[in-house]
């Protein structure tokens, strides 16, 4: 996991796993399980030749799996 970054809208520190930070997602009306649900899939198609791509791929496409069965979906 790498480092805690900068939000890309207002320059807050967030969590590395996220490019903008709560408050602002908040304010775009965005839910925090929206934000993950979106994340998971940028690291399904940002899918690399590297171990660790590959890797956050297929976490990202569990997690969503695992959301879905939550809903009763799958």
């Amino acid at each position: 996991m790498k480092a805690s970054a900068r939000c890309l809208n207002c320059g807050a520190e967030i969590p590395s796993e996220f490019e903008i930070c709560p408050e602002c997602m908040h304010e775009a009306g965005v839910s925090p399980g929206t934000a993950a649900v979106v994340q998971c899939m940028e690291n399904i198609l940002n899918i690399g030749e590297t171990g660790k791509s590959q890797r956050a791929a297929i976490e990202s496409i569990l997690n969503v799996k695992y959301r879905l069965e939550e809903k009763g979906i799958v």
